[in-house]
């Protein structure tokens, strides 16, 4: 199901990406992944209004600091970013995630995309903090 999202986001197809245009009434009860596809479809499809309304939701419930806003905005991850910011800023729909637990800390690798039809991202977590993205 995450795959058919993401692909259905990174490829605009009309059909699915009018599934994320959240009414502005309902967006007090969108769950955080419902949002953060919403960010991602408007800016996909230049739909800015719904960019503008998904992205103020996020603000109101005061999830992230204002940089990690403007990376969500951007569809831009970050190290430094929350995980939370990092995934919801490439869409929250990742198609794989690799995890190791050690003495440490728990590192993640979150797979975006399939490499065929989709350039396939990834991001790369240590204890709940992005670290790295490739590419």
């Amino acid at each position: 199901m995450r795959y058919l999202l993401s692909a259905c986001a990174a490829l605009t197809l009309s059909g699915c990406v009018g599934s994320f245009d959240i009414p502005a009434d309902k967006l007090p009860t969108a769950n955080l992944a419902q949002l953060c596809g919403a960010v991602m479809a408007g800016r996909q499809t230049a739909n800015f209004p719904l960019v503008d309304r998904a992205s103020a939701e996020l603000e109101r419930r005061n999830l992230f600091t204002q940089p990690e806003l403007a990376g969500i905005v951007l569809g831009t991850a970050r190290p430094g970013m929350s995980e939370q910011a990092g995934l919801c800023a490439w869409g929250y729909y990742w198609r794989d995630v690799n995890s190791t637990t050690t003495a440490g800390g728990t590192n993640k690798q979150y797979v975006f995309g399939d490499g065929r039809f989709i350039e396939t991202r990834y991001l790369y977590t240590r204890n709940g903090r992005v670290t790295a993205t490739q590419p």
